[in-house]
């Protein structure tokens, strides 16, 4: 949970003024002690107790760009497999994905990596002539 910084200044100079453990603050503030904890040392450390901005997360690897690219390839090599795919952005773009990344950006584009099968299937085996009620012997009586 993000607390403002109103609170924040408020616990470290409540422990400032050594108004109680880091365990009572916590209390009397109804925050975690790892709260409090950090708080001071990052009031100690920087003499702030602002948020630390966003870290920002991982970088986003199907841009526009690579979007693009991936259309290019579908439409000039529909056959190429995922992991072809992913080698030949990785040698164009310098980027590492996997092949679940590749399909994400295959299926945004309205595209399905679905192959028809170059044989027809094989048919399920025939029947035997002991099996086949056409064929058998009936019974004399």
């Amino acid at each position: 949970m993000a607390y403002s910084n109103d609170l924040r200044m408020k616990v470290v100079e409540a422990y400032e003024k050594k108004e109680g453990s880091m365990r009572k603050l916590a209390e009397r503030f109804t925050v975690s002690l790892t709260f409090v904890f950090g708080i001071v040392s990052l009031w100690r450390k920087t003499g702030s107790v602002k948020k630390k901005p966003h870290g920002g997360g991982a970088h986003l690897k199907l841009t526009q760009e690579v979007k693009g690219y991936i259309k290019t390839l579908l439409e000039e090599k529909n056959d190429l497999t995922l992991k072809e795919m992913k080698h030949l952005l990785s040698e164009r773009y310098g980027i590492h994905m996997s092949k679940t990344t590749v399909d994400k950006g295959i299926r945004e584009l309205g595209w399905s990596r679905k192959k028809k099968r170059s044989i027809t299937p094989k048919r399920t085996a025939t029947k035997s002539k002991q099996n086949d009620s056409n064929t058998r012997k009936r019974r004399k009586k």
